[in-house]
């Protein structure tokens, strides 16, 4: 017996059109910062006044398709516990505007204020309704699949619900990023960001919720979100961070783009080298080296890059994030706890770290923020293997690994590609490459084949069949940098464009390694 099929009511009409939108736009900006976040967007619908739209369900969700947890929708369903918070919040902004004195404001302004008042609830109440939300998320749904939800305010639409964009990453991945500070609440004007990745969460939330208030939401988005620019955006919130923990009083909060025109100036033609000690004056862990009777402002930026000359592996400027107040260095033990001594590292032209605690939080290359990579994570490099070809063999995937590990150490940079039809490939490219005889790679044949440009071509046996490969491949229109260099496009071009399954990884001249596997289809 065939089970009829039932259909939900919706939201609003173009809600689809908003969640394919929207996955997508999580994809493009949370895989530049790490592809093993695995973002996952859906909306979640809560029906507030049952009374008012008798027989609809209590919670809707798009796509359909995903099913949420029984017991999650009864606890969303039932939600007498945060309801209950909600009015009490609520019933303390119940305050009546004082009558104005007579010759006092006009009538207006009580009318004004009435409508700030109730601004100021709407924010409360959805704000009450997120936090309650992404508490029963993480109760019964994170928990169990290793994930971490984070919830937009709620929108009210029509229907008698309120909707909230849900945006799921995978959580060991989320945590094995540093943070600065123990998280606050995100919905306060003075809300400080803990890492980049927190910031491009908030800004990715907060611009979804703005799409979801626009009139026709869902129409026309698929070409209006600009990944780039909402981590720029995320990586000026971020560098906030510091401002105000080191110098609450003085903070400059325009330190990204200041760090970013600093990083782009030469000095006689030499690019930006050495950094800067954030921290203000008289900080237990900042020696003193040379102090200026005339401190020089943050902003006056052929001074401060006439002052970076001077700077060097060992003496730093030392700036209170408004102006630089003299030379120094670290000195004695930082405790991480004290949030407020951070690292600026101009580490090439237009290149530059931010560091806290000999850590790197985000890394900035002609003006975009990327978290910082290491330089090669054995547990990512085995989930592309089982992903692209589906390996289960322990002893191959650990010759792969080793091969993959010696070419990291590479200083000039390299790529290695791993194609189940090498050999095929190295025959079809053999006008742009060395063939070899098949070989296993021990560490001194990678060192040496990986000495020259171009790709070392192996297949999943661990077989190298050819070295100095040029890659071809068609440009993807939706993937690829022109901040990164030309091995790193063209190993996106090839991977992609390539009918058998592969994957490659980048050895950039930075030290930075990404792992290429195709991307899923949209």
């Amino acid at each position: 017996m065939s089970i009829p099929s039932v259909t939900l009511p919706m939201m609003w009409p173009l809600q689809r059109q908003f969640q394919r939108a929207a996955q997508q736009a999580a994809q493009d900006v949370f895989e530049c910062l790490d592809e093993t976040l695995d973002p996952t967007v859906y909306l979640l619908g809560v029906l507030m006044d049952e009374a008012a739209a008798p027989g609809r369900p209590l919670v809707l969700i798009e796509p359909a398709e995903l099913i949420l947890t029984p017991e999650l929708v009864v606890a969303i369903g039932q939600r007498d516990a945060y309801l209950q918070r909600l009015r009490e919040a609520d019933s303390l902004l119940q305050v009546v505007p004082p009558a104005p004195a007579e010759g006092g404001p006009a009538e207006g302004t009580a009318g004004n204020a009435e409508q700030e008042a109730d601004v100021d609830r709407e924010r409360r109440f959805s704000t009450g309704l997120r936090l309650a939300l992404q508490e029963l998320l993480g109760i019964h749904h994170d928990q169990r699949e290793d994930v971490i939800s984070f919830c937009s305010r709620p929108v009210p639409v029509t229907g008698g619900y309120r909707v909230a964009v849900v945006l799921q990453l995978q959580g060991r991945a989320y945590r094995s990023h540093p943070t600065v500070i123990a998280p606050e609440e995100p919905d306060t004007a003075e809300r400080l960001a803990t890492s980049l990745l927190d910031a491009a969460i908030y800004r990715f939330l907060v611009e979804q919720r703005k799409r979801i208030l626009a009139p026709d939401a869902g129409l026309g988005l698929a070409r209006l979100h600009d990944a780039d620019e909402l981590l720029r955006a995320a990586g000026r919130y971020f560098m906030d961070t510091p401002a105000r923990l080191v110098h609450p009083e003085k903070a400059l909060l325009r330190l990204f783009s200041i760090c970013n025109t600093l990083s782009s100036l030469r000095y006689e033609g030499e690019e930006s080298r050495g950094g800067m000690l954030l921290s203000q004056r008289f900080h237990p862990n900042a020696e003193m080296i040379l102090a200026l009777t005339r401190p020089v402002s943050l902003s006056d930026f052929p001074a401060v890059r006439k002052l970076l000359e001077m700077s060097n592996e060992d003496t730093s400027l030392l700036c209170d994030t408004d102006v630089i107040y003299g030379l120094g260095r670290p000195t004695g033990v930082y405790d991480p706890a004290r949030h407020d001594l951070f690292f600026v590292a101009f580490t090439q032209h237009y290149h530059w770290d931010l560091l806290h605690g000999g850590r790197v939080l985000m890394h900035v290359e002609y003006g975009q923020p990327t978290l910082p990579k290491q330089r090669v994570n054995r547990l990512n490099f085995r989930r592309a293997l089982d992903k692209v070809f589906e390996m289960r063999d322990g002893a191959q995937a650990e010759r792969l690994w080793e091969v993959v590990q010696e070419a990291a150490r590479q200083k000039r940079g390299t790529m290695v590609v791993i194609n189940t039809e090498a050999r095929a490939e190295a025959e079809r490219l053999r006008t742009q490459s060395t063939l070899l005889e098949p070989v296993l790679p021990t560490p001194l044949i990678t060192r040496l084949v990986t000495s020259i440009d171009g790709a070392v071509l192996l297949d999943p046996e661990g077989f190298c069949h050819a070295v100095g490969v040029i890659l071809d491949g068609t440009a993807h229109p939706k993937r690829g940098n022109p901040a990164r260099g030309s091995r790193y496009n063209s190993a996106i071009r090839y991977v992609e464009s390539c009918g058998a399954p592969c994957l490659a990884v980048v050895v950039s001249e930075d030290g930075m390694v990404d792992i290429i596997t195709r991307k899923r289809a949209d």
